[in-house]
């Protein structure tokens, strides 16, 4: 099963229903959601997340500071019942200090993707991610792969369910 790391920019597309970005990412969480793969958020990651909902929700005109702080809780903590997080240990900021990557803070999101084994950082912003251990892609190459993924098993499945029976049983 693949296994993604979700960049806080997608993120983002999904929780604030942000466009352009949220037609692509809604469908990556549906793939989690079926359990297609398997999609981790670095916890580094969640107050920056937060932070931005709150003034994304402020900017659409939700409400309050407060109210727009309760829905971020809210549609955050709804988020993390799909997605795993991956903790970031002191390794990972020491990672970040020698780094070869420019973005001190995705330096730390790749070190994070490397320890977890990830295959692909799912991010809008494929140059950040230019030195990373890890391979960042876009959502739509994500969805490909998933889909391709996918199909794979329905092939699998239908060969599995076309063969013929070794053993007769009477």
């Amino acid at each position: 099963m693949m296994k993604i790391l979700i960049d806080n920019n997608v993120a983002i597309d999904i929780l604030a229903e942000r466009n352009p970005g949220f037609e692509e990412a809604s469908d990556i969480m549906e793939y989690i959601c079926l359990g297609a793969c398997k999609a981790y958020l670095a916890t580094k990651s969640i107050t920056d997340i937060h932070y931005t909902l709150v003034k994304q929700f402020k900017k659409l005109g939700y409400g309050t500071t407060e109210m727009c702080k309760h829905k971020a809780r809210c549609v955050l903590g709804s988020y993390l019942c799909a997605v795993d997080t991956a903790d970031t240990i002191g390794e990972d900021v020491r990672y970040a200090f020698s780094s070869p990557m420019e973005d001190f803070e995705d330096s730390i999101v790749a070190s994070v993707a490397n320890r977890y084994d990830i295959d692909y950082i799912v991010t809008n912003n494929i140059s950040d991610f230019v030195n990373s251990p890890v391979k960042a892609i876009k959502p739509c190459e994500a969805i490909e792969l998933l889909e391709e993924q996918q199909s794979a098993i329905t092939q699998q499945t239908v060969t599995a369910v076309n063969q013929e029976p070794t053993t007769a049983f009477f």
